[in-house]
């Protein structure tokens, strides 16, 4: 069995062993985010930029499975045009 595993909005194949190395690093390494402020009266908008340590490990992808057979039909199929 193959995974879909979504990470920052792309979607990777990945077998199980993969995705667990994947989360092992990922658990390990602060977050980055940027917030946007609207401009509210005479302040402009602007940008904030964070850097954190992960509190919840859990949420870091979303993941579906995928059999051998559609990995297999999706691979013949090839890149969308």
């Amino acid at each position: 069995m193959k995974l879909i595993v979504s990470i920052a909005n792309k979607k990777y194949i990945l077998t199980p062993d993969q995705y667990d190395a994947v989360m092992d690093v990922i658990a390990d390494v602060p977050m980055y985010e940027t917030q946007y402020h609207r401009a509210e009266g005479s302040v402009a908008s602007y940008y904030t930029h964070h850097v954190f340590e992960r509190i919840d490990t859990k949420q870091v992808a979303s993941i579906e499975a995928l059999s051998e057979g559609y990995y297999a039909l999706a691979k013949l199929a090839g890149r969308p045009e």
